[in-house]
């Protein structure tokens, strides 16, 4: 028989106790699968035969037991996510009954389905496929790093009335192959290179994106240089201030290029620039090794030769060169009086020899909305791909004394296109809804500190970056 909780009413004059009684009795009564409603006998206390027991005071204001009651219907029993579809085109996931709608990113409805009592724990909802009259490719192939002697597999998917064939080419436009798959079996250095998919119909051509396959003789060595960090962000006054840390290891001191741009960004249209003062501490040391607020002119020319933007008539952006041991630093970045703003912080290998390695990078900074995100870029420079961790760290920081963290971290990732605009690749809520969620798990506790729900926009965050790969050069910013 199904039953029903009718007559609730909490009474009592301590509003804390009345809020976590409703909170366990709803969820007792929620959790039972012939449990079909909890009725109330009203809800403002001027229409309420227990006034105590109301949801709303007299002015209309909620009452601790009506927060509880509003958290438990509108927030924890109603599933409300955002999901990127895979390859298939699908999402899959548990949702609560009743009725969903389905939007794109843009907020436009893409239709609703419904989970009804008794129907299976599974649903899945099509947004349809592409079925365009030219041919377009729905899934591009991706690219890998093997072992010399390995199979590579390229996988690539098109669609179109007629349907289209596929050939494989490498670059220069070689034919390779043709189909939806592209297998190389017994890799060498020789097959080390980029290659790309056309599907052809007779109403046209479409070339998938490149991916580049990287062969690695067994017994080579990483050959790693960390040339430049930097990360974009806003800079507030106290513990809002923002740090960086870098690593550098090696057996020799290692001449290292610090740079605070501020009034310089203007220029290139970025509003509320900090004046930046800049400190360098080496990680548990608590006395600055340097300090500056400005930069020495004789530095101009090592800007260029390292690759660095030109800081122009920008006389209040600050810069250090100074010689390192290896270690671990802390770029600390601070406004000059108190003040605060957007700022870049950078890091340059300003030597040409020493072996300076880079795994791990992390930036702890102030998260807003608008130009006030944290936007990270790093550049993977070499022959063959690399693979990387990328995680946004907010509640995990609040075990290190951190206060403020981010809730809910969001991490986006584009690639850069040449000209300008970027492309996106992928993004992440919570790293263990991710499918590669057991990948993720092993390589967090090998190279960083564990989190148990993270995966950026209003408070501190942490943004880290671990090579699981070799890397040549590396920037966040």
């Amino acid at each position: 028989m199904d039953m029903r909780i009718t007559e609730f009413d909490i009474t009592g004059d301590d509003e804390t106790v009345q809020a976590d009684y409703l909170r366990d009795f709803y969820t007792l009564a929620f959790s039972h699968p012939k449990m079909i409603g909890v009725q109330m006998w009203g809800f403002w206390e001027e229409a309420h035969w227990r006034a105590e027991a109301a949801l709303y005071a007299s002015d209309w204001t909620e009452r601790a037991v009506g927060t509880a009651y509003r958290e438990l219907l509108q927030e924890t029993w109603k599933t409300n996510e955002m999901r990127t579809t895979g390859p298939d085109g699908r999402i899959r996931g548990r949702g609560f009954q009743g009725t969903y709608e389905v939007e794109d990113e843009d907020g436009t409805l893409l239709g609703s389905f419904s989970i009804q009592p008794g129907s299976d724990s599974e649903v899945s909802f099509a947004m349809g496929s592409i079925q365009a009259p030219e041919p377009q490719i729905v899934l591009h192939p991706l690219g890998t790093t093997v072992e010399a002697g390995s199979t590579v597999t390229l996988v690539t998917e098109a669609a179109g009335s007629p349907a289209p064939s596929v050939a494989w080419y490498r670059e220069g436009g070689n034919l390779v192959g043709s189909g939806s798959t592209l297998t190389l079996s017994n890799v060498t250095e020789v097959d080390a290179g980029q290659y790309y998919a056309k599907a052809t119909s007779s109403l046209g051509e479409v070339t998938s994106r490149w991916a580049r396959v990287g062969v690695r003789a067994s017994t080579a060595a990483a050959a790693e240089k960390l040339s430049n960090i930097s990360t974009r962000g806003r800079v507030n006054a106290g513990s809002e201030v923002m740090v960086v840390s870098f690593v550098i290891k090696g057996t020799v001191p290692k001449e290292v290029m610090v740079r605070a741009v501020g009034p310089r960004l203007g220029e290139f249209g970025m509003p509320g620039v900090l004046d930046p003062y800049i400190k360098l501490l080496r990680v548990g040391e608590s006395t600055p090794l340097a300090e500056v607020n400005d930069w020495a002119p004789e530095l101009a020319a090592e800007f260029g030769r390292l690759g660095a933007f030109d800081m122009g008539a920008d006389t209040k952006s600050a810069a250090m060169q100074v010689s390192l041991d290896p270690g671990v630093y802390v770029v600390q970045i601070e406004g000059v009086g108190g003040s605060t703003g957007v700022a870049i912080a950078e890091v340059y290998d300003a030597a040409t020899g020493s072996p300076v390695e880079l795994t791990n990078l992390s930036t702890r900074g102030f998260v807003g909305a608008g130009t006030d995100i944290m936007v990270a870029r790093l550049v993977v420079d070499g022959l063959v791909p690399q693979k990387v961790l990328i995680r946004g760290i907010g509640p995990a920081l609040e075990s290190f004394g951190v206060t403020g963290t981010l809730p809910d971290p969001v991490v986006r990732l584009y690639q850069s296109l040449p000209g300008g605009g970027a492309r996106f690749l992928a993004q992440n809520y919570d790293w263990s809804a991710a499918e590669n969620v057991d990948a993720l798990r092993s390589a967090s506790k090998a190279w960083s500190f564990p989190v148990t729900r993270e995966v950026i926009e209003g408070q501190r965050c942490n943004f880290e970056l671990n090579h699981l790969d070799d890397f040549r050069s590396v920037s966040v910013g």
